[in-house]
């Protein structure tokens, strides 16, 4: 993720802004995000099961990216919330830090 943010030109940055705002604030375009994420998350599944030797139907290795896509998406849901730019990589850092710590509250 830092090198996929890296990557986004600074005159870009806001249109991305806009556009997270956008999605998270159309019920539509929301839903057809989340559509999307999933083809992701049975792609990472997929990732991690096969570079842990399990099946990519085991409980824990689906739960494990379950929980971090959960954090990811918290965090991209921080940039359609805000009324200005928002630190993404920090933001998702600091959402897998809370996640790594066992989420604490």
């Amino acid at each position: 993720m830092r090198q996929v943010f890296s990557e986004i030109p600074a005159d870009q940055i806001g249109l991305e802004y806009q556009r997270g705002r956008l999605i998270n604030t159309e019920p539509d375009l929301r839903a057809r995000a989340l559509s999307a994420t999933m083809g992701s998350v049975e792609m990472l599944i997929g990732a991690v099961a096969e570079s842990v030797g399990r099946a990519a139907t085991d409980f824990e290795v689906r739960n494990l990216v379950g929980a971090v896509f959960g954090a990811m998406f918290t965090a991209w849901q921080s940039m359609g919330e805000s009324d200005g730019p928002v630190d993404m990589v920090a933001t998702m850092d600091a959402a897998l830090a809370h996640l790594e710590a066992g989420l604490p509250i």
